[in-house]
């Protein structure tokens, strides 16, 4: 499963590619990431899940670590 995370900075003032870094710290040790792609205020994650999250499960760990002190003033959105 890749669900497709992008995260916005536009208040935060940090780096796409520093909170691309940090956020991948924060996540699960079991999930992968298969792809990152950063541009000005961006950050796109492509990441692939354990066959047992489901999508609900995976969006809501994500918000969890967005509300990180690392990652204050970025947000979510999701396609997928």
């Amino acid at each position: 499963m890749t669900i497709h995370a992008t995260a916005d900075a536009s208040a935060a003032g940090a780096a796409p590619e520093a909170a691309a870094v940090r956020l991948v710290s924060l996540l699960p040790a079991t999930w992968e990431v298969s792809g990152i792609h950063c541009s000005e205020g961006t950050a796109a994650l492509s990441l692939l899940l354990p066959g047992d999250l489901t999508p609900q499960d995976a969006t809501a760990r994500i918000t969890d670590v967005l509300r990180h002190p690392a990652l204050r003033g970025w947000t979510r959105s999701d396609s997928g």
